[in-house]
């Protein structure tokens, strides 16, 4: 294996788009590359167009080379790739290729687009609340200090918090930094702690959805995309562990996997498997008694990105605004604390 830089996601997809267009266009695949190396200056670029042209010229074939670069192409790519050069389809199963990677980029952006501002409210909310505790409360206390028996219970808490939060806050930092790298250390070093987090993600309805959703759409796409391809079903569904992550999903896919290797039928393995919804076990199952899984699992994919995206969306429209109900609730009380004392100035004085 060689080891060189990491190429992004766009940057997959683009060699995948880019090479198949200069195949399309009969150009040969040293050619291809060479045309590629000049496409872009990144060094990780070079140094991949470089490596690949190299090996061809040595004699390996396009998946041979690219079998070395597991990080920037997975089992599931070469396999394609090498479906594509027996079968003379090569530039085929790279706009397939291209088209899989575009589908996962574009479900990227949608997720970080309905997490990315809920996220960045809470954290400037945060931010302006730790401000205030340690910076502003303690002015308000001098001012209050006369009174301090007579003020509201909500100013007297804050400014109590306000004092030794600003009094503990080195210790409370340094034990944060701790506990994050321990839980860090203890989560990398310990199965058994990995595997009941993951089951206790689960157990939110939210975060279920949206993992269950998200896997099922990239494995049934990769299944649809290499099948198109030509590669047996078994063959597919050995390099589609891939598109599961999640700790608890890879284990029931790896159980899927077994069934099959002894012998069991697909769907036999999906439902023992227990990670995949009944409505599409009963529909894989229709496809492999029809035995048209390939146009079935291409309508399942197209059937599961919709719900995907319509997840998305409406998970986009219930966090933004609970996200500004919550910084607008978290103001509302800092200012009645502060300034209810101020509206009786003249009573407790």
């Amino acid at each position: 294996m060689l080891f060189t830089p990491k190429l992004s996601a766009s940057m997959s997809h683009e060699f995948s788009h880019q090479l198949a267009l200069l195949l399309n266009s009969n150009i040969s695949l040293q050619k291809s590359l060479e045309l590629l190396s000049e496409h872009r200056s990144e060094p990780k670029w070079q140094d991949l167009m470089q490596s690949l042209q190299k090996q061809l010229t040595e004699g390996y074939t396009l998946s041979e080379a690219l079998r070395r670069f597991p990080e920037d192409f997975p089992a599931y790519y070469c396999s394609l790739i090498r479906c594509g050069e027996t079968s003379s389809r090569l530039a085929t199963v790279l706009e397939q290729l291209a088209q899989y990677q575009k589908l996962n980029l574009n479900f990227k952006k949608k997720l970080k687009r309905a997490i990315s501002y809920p996220l960045f409210v809470l954290f400037f909310s945060l931010c302006t609340s730790l401000g205030i505790i340690v910076w502003v409360i303690p002015q308000f206390a001098d001012l209050f200090q006369k009174a301090a028996n007579q003020l509201p219970w909500i100013t007297r808490v804050l400014i109590n918090f306000s004092q030794k939060f600003s009094d503990l806050s080195p210790l409370i930092f340094l034990g944060l930094v701790n506990l994050s790298y321990i839980t860090r250390w203890v989560y990398r070093s310990c199965f058994l702690v990995r595997w009941h987090s993951a089951k206790i993600i689960l157990k939110v309805p939210i975060i279920l959805n949206l993992i269950q959703l998200s896997e099922l759409t990239r494995w049934l796409r990769l299944l649809s995309t290499q099948l198109k391809a030509g590669v047996t079903l078994f063959s597919a569904l050995q390099a589609s562990e891939v598109a599961f992550t999640h700790l608890y999903h890879k284990a029931g896919y790896q159980l899927l996997l077994t069934e099959l290797h002894s012998g069991s039928s697909l769907n036999k393995a999906l439902t023992e498997s227990t990670i995949f919804p009944h409505g599409l076990i009963k529909l894989l199952s229709l496809g492999e008694h029809s035995g048209k899984l390939e146009n079935l699992f291409d309508d399942a994919a197209t059937l599961y990105e919709g719900r995907l995206e319509n997840f998305l969306m409406n998970l986009t429209q219930w966090v933004e605004p609970l996200s500004l109900l919550l910084i607008a609730t978290l103001t509302a009380m800092l200012i009645v604390a502060l300034y209810l004392p101020i509206f009786q100035i003249g009573e407790l004085l």
